[in-house]
């Protein structure tokens, strides 16, 4: 309860101070079902600002992982990407033992160029799926890009195993075995 209590907390401050406290608008028409489809057509259609305000209208109760993913990645389609990762933040904390609130998580902070962060965050990721070759191998990326060679080599390994089909994997692991 008061884990419960302090989360609540902590993610009306992270609201607040983000700017994006709209998101969690009660929903005015009460109807989610069509509120949520209106958001995911708006957001095939590459329509962002629309999808941002109907996934605003459907309110925090009703924001499931998979609306969160998608609101992250309106929100860095327009250009905002530092809002997108504000909501996936949140995401990591309300579904926190999810690897995709991570692994999404993670791919923002690459985008950034922020290797580190994203390491933890793919680490955590596995966590709860242990093994899932995309965060293995985009670590690996991550190992790289931070001059740790023999670590990327690690995760290129891992990945190799884990995806044998997927020849990138092969290209990076010489790379990194190159600069050991």
């Amino acid at each position: 309860m008061i884990k419960s209590r302090i989360f609540a907390f902590l993610t009306a401050l992270l609201i607040m101070a983000s700017g994006i406290n709209q998101i969690f608008a009660q929903s005015k028409t009460g109807d989610v079902d069509i509120l949520n489809e209106q958001a995911i057509v708006a957001y095939n259609k590459s329509n962002y600002e629309d999808a941002i305000k109907f996934f605003k209208m459907l309110g925090a109760d009703n924001l499931t992982l998979d609306n969160l993913i998608l609101l992250a990645n309106c929100y860095d389609s327009i250009g905002q990407t530092n809002l997108a990762v504000e909501v996936l933040e949140i995401t990591t904390h309300n579904f926190d033992t999810d690897y995709r609130a991570y692994y999404n998580k993670a791919g923002f902070l690459f985008k950034q160029g922020n290797y580190s962060a994203a390491i933890k965050n793919y680490k955590k990721c596995l966590k709860y799926k242990k093994n899932y070759a995309p965060a293995v191998y985009n670590m690996g990326i991550c190992y790289y890009n931070l001059e740790k060679y023999k670590k990327a080599y690690k995760s290129f390994k891992k990945s190799a195993k884990l995806m044998p089909e997927y020849m990138d994997v092969y290209h990076n692991m010489a790379l990194a075995l190159k600069k050991i």
